[in-house]
């Protein structure tokens, strides 16, 4: 997963990609969010970026080597967009969504 946002005069966008694999065939989704410019987009995808590394640290199985950038991006800092362009976060690879795969955690809660 991927998220990121930038800022227009008039509204806030924010962008979250999701790696697919179906069969053989393998395809990137993108969920665009557009807010009011009184929404901080910016802030909403660190707060999801923040969120999303603390559940897959305490709720999934995760690498050795994904440990380090998943507790570096609980933490990570606000976005710097340039002009036009989405500014990225990206979370490291855990495994590609399929429709015959579900999430499950150990918590009824939820994330946050």
């Amino acid at each position: 997963m991927s998220g990121g946002g930038f800022r227009k005069r008039a509204e806030e966008q924010l962008r979250l990609i999701l790696g697919e694999v179906s069969g053989v065939t393998e395809r990137l989704m993108a969920l665009d969010l557009t807010f009011p410019r009184v929404v901080d987009s910016l802030h909403v995808a660190q707060e999801i970026v923040h969120r999303a590394a603390r559940f897959r640290l305490e709720h999934t199985n995760v690498s050795d080597t994904d440990v380090d950038a998943l507790q570096a991006l609980t933490g990570a800092e606000r976005l710097v967009p340039e002009a036009k362009c989405f500014a990225m976060y990206t979370m490291p690879s855990y495994r590609s969504a399929r429709p015959d795969r579900q999430w499950t955690t150990t918590s009824t809660s939820g994330v946050g």
